[in-house]
Formats: C-alpha cells, sequence, structure tokens
C-alpha cells in the first residue's frame, strides 16, 4: 500500500463489529457510518466485517484496508484492543475507534488505536477521511483541526 495513490475510488475502509452472537441486532452505528461514506463521500469500497458472521482475520486479509474502524462496546473493548494491536503489527494502517464506549471513556484510549471520535461520527469520519485522501496519512499538525476526536500521533 506504501505509495500507492489513493482516492475516493480505490480506498478501502472496514468497519469491524465485535458484537457476541446473542446480539442479533446489526452494528447500527458501523451502519450509519459505512452509509455515511458511501453516500455522502463517495468511497465506493467500504466493508462492515462482523465477528457473528465471518472470520474477521481472513477477512481483513482478503480486504487489505487502508484505514480500519472499530465501534466496540464496553464488553467488547479489549478484545477489539487486542485485534488493534496486532493489526497495526501486520499492516501499516490507521485504525480509528469510536463508538458508546469510546465517547462515553474518552480517556481510557490505548495506543493500539491512532484516532478516537467522540460522539455521533458521521461528519468527522468524513473530515478524517477527507484529509488522508489528500495527504495520504494522518499527522498531529492536521488532526489538531478537526473537532471531536483525540489521537497519539506526533
Amino acid at each position: 500500500m506504501e505509495g500507492e495513490n489513493i482516492s475516493k475510488d480505490n480506498l478501502r475502509i472496514a468497519l469491524v463489529s465485535f458484537q457476541n452472537a446473542e446480539e442479533r441486532v446489526p452494528s447500527m452505528g458501523l451502519v450509519y457510518i459505512a452509509t455515511y461514506l458511501i453516500k455522502k463521500c463517495g468511497i465506493k469500497n467500504v466493508r462492515i466485517i462482523d465477528k457473528r458472521f465471518e472470520d474477521i482475520e481472513e477477512e481483513i486479509s482478503k480486504f487489505s484496508p487502508h484505514i480500519l474502524g472499530l465501534g466496540p462496546m464496553t464488553i467488547n473493548y479489549e478484545e477489539a484492543a487486542r485485534f488493534a494491536f496486532n493489526f497495526k503489527k501486520r499492516y501499516n494502517s490507521p485504525v480509528i475507534i469510536g463508538g458508546v464506549h469510546i465517547s462515553t471513556l474518552p480517556d481510557s484510549m490505548k495506543k493500539c488505536f491512532d484516532i478516537s471520535v467522540i460522539g455521533e461520527g458521521e461528519e468527522t469520519i468524513a473530515e478524517l477521511i477527507d484529509l488522508y485522501l489528500k495527504k495520504g496519512k494522518f499527522n498531529s499538525k492536521d488532526l489538531k483541526k478537526i473537532r471531536g476526536i483525540g489521537f497519539f500521533y506526533n
């Protein structure tokens, strides 16, 4: 992916749901984000990968996302953190976390996550994707201009 010319047409974003099998409703937050990215931002390659139905590791390996988005609940936060840690070791791609847990407890953000989106995420994620498309990466100078996020970049 290094050196790849990234555009709205070839940017790949994976949104991963860590919901348990007992939770029979789709992860609506990820559905909202995916729909917003596709309909409002024109991103063509957005995938929701749901651990209840798919092997996350296998699907991530096949899809090879430029950006990984996670929205775990508190009960799944540690599982999401372990996944993000292993993902970062394998891929050189940013990991963005959003959802109820990180919005309620932003100080719980771990270093395996690059950026946290606090509160409603549709417009914030659009700003982040726009920045990524322009710069091909995230840096703290540019991230400081985006409201409603936390980050660990230098």
